[in-house]
C-alpha cells in the first residue's frame, strides 16, 4: 500500500512526500520480508524514480544499479525485469 500511495504522490508532483513515505516503506518491507524480496526491490525502484524526478541523480543511479543487481539474481539475467 505504501508503495502506491509513494507512486501516486510522485505522479502528482508531491515528491517530498513521496520520497519519505517510500523510504518508511522500504525499511518496513526489508525489516519484514527481507531486503532482497521482490517487493522491497519493487519499493527500491520507485525510490529511485523519486530520487530522480527530485534530481539527486547520484542517489538515484546508486539505487537503480543496487536494483539491477537484486533483479538479477531474483530473476536471472535473462529476464524481462533485468
Amino acid at each position: 500500500l505504501g508503495a502506491s500511495l509513494a507512486d501516486f504522490l510522485e505522479d502528482q508532483g508531491r515528491l517530498e512526500e513521496a520520497e519519505a513515505l517510500i523510504r518508511e516503506t522500504i525499511e518496513r518491507a526489508a525489516a519484514n520480508l527481507g531486503p532482497e524480496d521482490s517487493l522491497t526491490v519493487i519499493c527500491r525502484s520507485i525510490h529511485a524514480s523519486i530520487l530522480e524526478d527530485l534530481g539527486r541523480y547520484e542517489e538515484a543511479e546508486a539505487i537503480a544499479r543496487e536494483v539491477v543487481a537484486s533483479k538479477t539474481t531474483l530473476y536471472g539475467a535473462d529476464h524481462d525485469e533485468t
